[in-house]
C-alpha cells in the first residue's frame, strides 16, 4: 500500500513529469489513488457519488439524506460547488492558452489545470498570533495537450517549486523563506529519456527575478522494489544572482507495505552565496490506513565552506499526522515540531559541545488545511 503512496509524493517532490498524471484521478483506479494519496499532496479521486450510494439504504429515508446534504452545504458553505467552481476556471483559462496552438476546433477543449491550497496556523513559544504563524500556499499547474503535453504553466506562492526543502519536509526553515507577498510563474518543458530519465526545463519569474532551469531526474528501483534510488542534478541562472547549480539525492528503504525509511540530501550554491548550502532528512512514513498516515522526521541544514568545514545553523525534528476527511479532496494535517537554530550560524560546526544549549529551541505545533482543486 505504502509503495505507490511514496512514489507519488517523491515524484510530486522532484517535479518528474510523470506527476501530471498520477495526480489525476481520472486515469488511475480509485484503490490505488486512495493509498498514494495519503502521505503526499496528491488528492484522492471524488467518492462522493460512492458515498452518496451506501446512505441509500433502506434504513436512511431520501428526506433524511436530503437534509442532511442540506446542513453540511450550510455547515461548509457547499465547499463542493466552490472547488468545482475554482477548477473550471482554471480549466478555461487553461483551454484559451492551448487553443492558440490547435490547428482544428476538435482539438480545442482538451487542457486540464489543478492545483492545492494550504491554510496554516503555527503557533511557536513566544508566538502565537503573528502573520508569520499564518502560512498560506498556493500551486496551479496546466498541461497544454496541443504541444503534446509536453509543456506546463506553473503558477505558485513563489517557492521556487520547493527547490529550497527536501523531499517530506512540511515547512521551510525561516532562514529559507522567501519574502512575503512574492508570486512565482513559470513555463515548463517537459521530456522523457527512456524508463528512468526525465529532463524538464523552465524559465519563470521566482524572488523577483526572472530564472532559467534546466534538471534531470533519473529513478530506479532494486531489490523487487525494496529500494529506491532518485537524483536529480540541475543547472540555473538567476538575473541578479548569477549562476547555480543544485544536486538532490532520495534514497529509500521499505520496511513493510505500510511503512518506509527515506533518506536524502541536497547541496546548491549559487554565485551570490558564500558557501554551498546543504541540507539533509530522515524520515520514517507509517501508514495507519487508506486514509491517514505519520511521518516522522528530522532534518538540519548548513554551509559546507571551501575549506571543507561543515557548519549548520538548523536542526528540526517533528511528527505529522496527516489525514483526510469530510471531502475526498480536504486533507489536515497537525504536526508537533522542535526546532534548533541560531543567528551567529558562522561561528558553528557540524558537531558543537550540545546543540541543545548552544542554539536556540523553538516549541511548536502546526495545523493546516488543504484543500485540492480540479480533480472533479
Amino acid at each position: 500500500m505504502l509503495k505507490l503512496l511514496l512514489n507519488t509524493a517523491v515524484v510530486t517532490t522532484l517535479g518528474i513529469s510523470a506527476t501530471a498524471a498520477a495526480q489525476q484521478p481520472k486515469t488511475q483506479s480509485s484503490a490505488a489513488t486512495t493509498k498514494s494519496c495519503t502521505a503526499s499532496n496528491t488528492p484522492c479521486p471524488a467518492q462522493e457519488q460512492k458515498t452518496l450510494n451506501k446512505t441509500t439504504s433502506p434504513k436512511v429515508s431520501d428526506v433524511e439524506r436530503k437534509t442532511e446534504e442540506q446542513r453540511l452545504k450550510v455547515l461548509f458553505v457547499d465547499v463542493n460547488s466552490v472547488m468545482e467552481g475554482i477548477g473550471t476556471s482554471l480549466d478555461w483559462t487553461a483551454n484559451q492558452l492551448d487553443g492558440y496552438f490547435a490547428e482544428t476546433e476538435d482539438a480545442k477543449g482538451g487542457a486540464k489545470a489543478w492545483g492545492h491550497v494550504v491554510f496554516g496556523w503555527q503557533p511557536i513559544e513566544g508566538q502565537t498570533f503573528d502573520t508569520e504563524n499564518f502560512p498560506v500556499k498556493f500551486k496551479v499547474k496546466a498541461r497544454l495537450p496541443n504541444l503534446e503535453d509536453k509543456v506546463e504553466l506553473i503558477l505558485s506562492d513563489g517557492d521556487d517549486d520547493d527547490f529550497e526543502t527536501l523531499p517530506y519536509e512540511s515547512v521551510r526553515p525561516e532562514a529559507l523563506r522567501l519574502e512575503e507577498n512574492s508570486i512565482g510563474a513559470a513555463i515548463q518543458f517537459l521530456s522523457s529519456k527512456g524508463k528512468h530519465v526525465r529532463t524538464s526545463s523552465r524559465l519563470g519569474v521566482s524572488e523577483s527575478q526572472v530564472y532559467a532551469r534546466t534538471s534531470i531526474t533519473y529513478r530506479s528501483k532494486h531489490f523487487e522494489d525494496q529500494v529506491t534510488f532518485n537524483v536529480q542534478p540541475a543547472i540555473e541562472y538567476y538575473m541578479d544572482d548569477g549562476w547555480g547549480a543544485r544536486l538532490l539525492v532520495d534514497f529509500g528503504y521499505r520496511l513493510a507495505d505500510n511503512a518506509e525509511v527515506r533518506y536524502n540530501v541536497s547541496l546548491r550554491d549559487r554565485e551570490s552565496y558564500d558557501d554551498v548550502r546543504w541540507r539533509n532528512g530522515i524520515y520514517h512514513i507509517y501508514a495507519t490506513g487508506e486514509k491517514s498516515a505519520f511521518v516522522t522526521g528530522y532534518s538540519s541544514s548548513g554551509e559546507l565552506e571551501q575549506n571543507e568545514k561543515i557548519k549548520v545553523y538548523y536542526r528540526r525534528v517533528s511528527t505529522r499526522y496527516r489525514f483526510n476527511a469530510l471531502r475526498s479532496w480536504i486533507y489536515f494535517e497537525i504536526e508537533p515540531f522542535v526546532e534548533f537554530g541560531r543567528d551567529d550560524a558562522d561561528e558553528l560546526d557540524i558537531a558543537p559541545a550540545d546543540f541543545r544549549y548552544d542554539f536556540e529551541r523553538n516549541r511548536g505545533i502546526a495545523f493546516r488545511f488543504e484543500g485540492h482543486y480540479g480533480y472533479f
